[in-house]
């Protein structure tokens, strides 16, 4: 038969040539892994950074809501406080104008009771002089 022997050295060559190529592989397979675990590491912490960053945001605005609502709370304490003010002092105002009042018309009441006492004291000065006159007549 006409059958073919490849060389000792030739095949030895050829198994060690297979051999560096496939620890290469094995490097750069590694390699390829150890990428991708700190590509996926480096998006973790990306994705971290961001929803802290978002809470934060969230947080910050919620505090400024509170802090707003804090002010809307105190503009209407102020508001009520001056609208009590403004109330009592219109309360004030209005009792000095009825004691006022009340005075003038006590004064009133007493010159129109001095009034009345006058027409009496007139009334009776007519009935006077009339039953005088018809007696004299």
């Amino acid at each position: 038969g006409g059958e073919l022997y490849i060389p000792f050295t030739v095949a030895k060559a050829k198994v060690e040539e297979v051999q560096r190529d496939m620890v290469a592989m094995k490097a750069q397979q590694l390699s390829l892994v150890d990428e991708m675990e700190q590509h996926y590491k480096d998006i973790e912490r990306d994705l971290q950074e961001y929803f802290l960053a978002y809470i934060k945001r969230l947080k910050a605005a919620a505090e400024d809501q509170a802090g707003a609502h804090q002010t809307t709370l105190e503009q209407v304490g102020d508001e009520a406080e001056r609208f009590r003010e403004l109330a009592e002092a219109s309360m004030l105002e209005a009792s000095s104008r009825i004691a006022t009042l009340e005075r003038e018309k006590s004064k009133l009441q007493f010159v129109l009771s001095e009034d009345a006492d006058v027409h009496d004291l007139l009334d009776k000065e007519r009935t006077l002089t009339s039953s005088l006159r018809s007696e004299s007549s």
